[in-house]
């Protein structure tokens, strides 16, 4: 449990950890959940309307998202609403205002999020896009239609659920990436997690907070994958019978 010293901060490495770790799952909280809330009722859509002008303009957004590189995204609109439109700040964690509003606090958090969950929003909706265009086919979906069944219950409650599967397999893959790219956005918007943590400390050549942010990240890994692996349970009922 002896994280060791830091020479920069002249502090324990352990007392410096809490904040910063708190900070960033934050950032990468959000983010995944602005993630899932888009991606995946999109990317249903753009796979029941197939070839149709949404599922083309879905597909170019997409592709896009995922050629974008994070640090070039977070620098274009910091330009567009920070220093043009004055819209949001452009980088930090909190307001120095004193007694400043919870929107004002929250305003921090806009730009970072967005960058961030805009790899993973464009990656999980080419998946999801894909595994609803191979359920749809499935002889079980042709059951439920021939029986009557309305189209809404149809892909809600059997099309949706298992085209989660192969969603959730690479989503766990990708929140592992989501945490490591959280140090090119904490960077770009000096926002202080353990990603900026991890840039000062190289820069500074501060040996021991690098080895314990690289353990901490690769726990945080292992325990995303677990949660994974038991997500599977409730979304199929097949591997609990297994």
């Amino acid at each position: 449990g002896n994280l060791g010293y830091s020479r920069l901060y002249r502090r324990p490495v352990a007392s410096l950890l809490p904040d910063r770790l708190a900070n960033t799952l934050v950032l990468t909280s959000l983010s995944l959940l602005v993630s899932v809330l888009i991606a995946i009722p999109i990317g249903l859509y753009s796979g029941l309307k197939q070839y149709s002008w949404a599922d083309y303009s879905l597909s170019i957004f997409s592709f896009v998202g995922i050629s974008l590189p994070v640090f070039w995204s977070g620098l274009l609109l910091i330009l567009i609403f920070s220093v043009a439109l004055d819209w949001l700040p452009p980088g930090g964690h909190y307001s120095l205002e004193p007694g400043a509003p919870l929107l004002k606090r929250l305003s921090y958090l806009v730009l970072p999020v967005i960058v961030l969950s805009l790899f993973s929003t464009a990656s999980w909706m080419r998946y999801m896009r894909s595994s609803i265009l191979e359920i749809i086919p499935q002889g079980y979906i042709v059951t439920a239609q021939a029986k009557g069944l309305k189209q809404r219950v149809v892909v809600l409650r059997h099309a949706l659920r298992n085209a989660l599967i192969p969603v959730v397999s690479m989503a766990g893959l990708q929140l592992g990436y989501l945490v490591g790219g959280a140090v090119l956005v904490e960077i770009v918007f000096t926002w202080n997690g353990i990603g900026l943590y991890l840039y000062r400390s190289v820069i500074g050549l501060d040996f021991a907070p690098i080895q314990s942010l690289v353990l901490i990240v690769g726990v945080l890994f292992a325990l995303i994958n677990l949660a994974v692996d038991m997500l599977y349970f409730a979304i199929d009922p097949r591997i609990r019978v297994a």
